[in-house]
This record gives structure tokens, C-alpha cells and sequence, in this order.
């Protein structure tokens, strides 16, 4: 990361973690990084610079990263399950995505799917970080 000291912009290791995120108005967000050193930069963005700068990062992640790493596992909080208004479908949404249309016959084996992993993941003894 970069930050401007005088006129010469300085480039500091950033940690693996942000220590503090928020908007400060609703045309800017202000992020503070904060250096392997303990010293922070603050990043002032508007939404089109935020934007480029998310863009940039996750070709980066996708380019870096091993592939276990450059995607991450989604852990929804809710879902919804409904029927196709005009087509004989079983719509699945987690949160705000998109729904997915399902098959009937596809659903049932969804279901059937999701019954035995999770029958599975219930019958291991609960795991311990040592």
C-alpha cells in the first residue's frame, strides 16, 4: 500500500488484517491500514476508485493465491424455496442472490443429497483447534 508523505508516496508491508473500516460520508469510504511495523495509512476512496481498487485486488487474489484460497466458501444465513410461477420448477435462493430453477426430479435429489452430508457431518465428533 502507498500513502503520501509530503510530496513522496511511501510504501508500507500491510498486515493480513484492516484494523478499522468505515464510511465517512456517503460519497467517500476512509480504510486505515495498518503496516507489518504497527504503522497505519489511511485510504480515503470514492466509490469509483473503491471499485477499480476491488477490481485490481480479486485479479490479484485469482492470479496469487492457490486455488483453495482464491475462493471462499459462502455460509448463507437464510434461504428461501418456492415453486415456478409459469414452469414446473423448485426455486432455491440463498440470501439475495439470484434463485435458482430446479427440476423437480433435480430438487428431490438435492434434498436427498443435502440430508446425507448433513447426516454425515452430524455424526462426526466436533472438531478441536489445538
Amino acid at each position: 500500500m502507498l500513502h503520501r508523505v509530503g510530496d513522496k508516496m511511501r510504501s508500507i508491508r500491510a498486515s493480513t488484517e484492516l484494523r478499522e473500516t468505515y464510511a465517512l460520508d456517503a460519497d467517500h469510504l476512509e480504510v486505515v491500514v495498518v503496516g507489518t511495523d504497527g504503522k497505519k495509512a489511511t485510504l480515503r476512496l470514492t466509490a469509483d476508485t473503491a471499485m477499480s481498487l476491488a477490481s485490481v485486488l480479486s485479479e490479484f487474489v485469482a492470479k496469487s493465491a492457490p486455488p483453495s484460497q482464491a475462493t471462499l466458501t459462502k455460509q448463507p444465513k437464510t434461504f428461501a424455496v418456492g415453486t415456478g410461477r409459469f414452469e414446473p420448477v423448485v426455486l432455491l435462493r440463498f440470501e439475495d442472490d439470484a434463485p435458482y430453477a430446479l427440476r423437480p426430479e433435480l430438487a428431490r435429489e438435492l434434498c436427498e443429497a443435502l440430508l446425507e452430508a448433513s447426516e454425515s457431518v452430524m455424526d462426526q465428533p466436533a472438531m478441536t483447534l489445538q
